[in-house]
C-alpha cells in the first residue's frame, strides 16, 4: 500500500487516540491494501471504530475519501451505516461497490405540474465495502 494512513481529519484535529476517527484517508483499491490496512487496526497502529458512529460524528468524519475499519463483535454493528444514500451494491472482485445518492428537490416550474416530483440521482463519490 502506498499511501500512509493520515494522522490528520481534513476539517482538522488529530485522530490518534480518539474514541472514534477514519482508519485512513484515501483509495483502497486492491484486496491486499484493504487487508493491510484492516492488520494495522487490529495491531492498533491506525484508529479503528468502536461503536456507530452519532449524528455529529457522521456529519463531521463521513466525507470523501474517509475509510473506516470496524470488527462486528467489538462495535456491536453487523454492517456500516452513515446516514448517507446509497445506490444498490454491485461486486466488483472482493469488494461491493454502491454509489452516493443525493435527492434532487423539484424546481418551482415542476411544482405547478401536478404528479411530478423530485428524484434521486447518482452523485460521483463511491463506496467500496470489503467484509472480512
Amino acid at each position: 500500500m502506498p499511501r500512509r494512513p493520515s494522522q490528520q481529519h481534513p476539517a482538522g484535529g488529530s485522530t490518534i487516540g480518539a474514541t472514534n476517527a477514519p482508519t485512513f484517508f484515501g483509495r483502497i483499491d486492491t484486496t491486499v491494501e484493504a487487508l493491510r490496512l484492516v492488520r494495522a487496526a487490529q495491531l492498533g497502529l491506525v484508529p479503528r471504530i468502536r461503536r456507530r458512529l452519532n449524528m455529529e460524528e457522521r456529519e463531521k468524519m463521513v466525507v470523501s475519501g474517509a475509510v473506516f475499519v470496524f470488527s462486528v463483535a467489538e462495535a456491536s454493528m453487523q454492517r456500516w451505516t452513515d446516514g448517507k444514500m446509497w445506490s444498490p451494491s454491485r461486486i466488483d472482485g472482493n469488494f461491493l461497490v454502491s454509489g452516493a445518492r443525493v435527492c434532487v428537490m423539484p424546481n418551482v416550474d415542476r411544482l405547478a405540474r401536478p404528479g411530478v416530483q423530485g428524484a434521486e440521482r447518482e452523485e460521483g463519490s463511491r463506496r467500496r465495502v470489503r467484509s472480512l
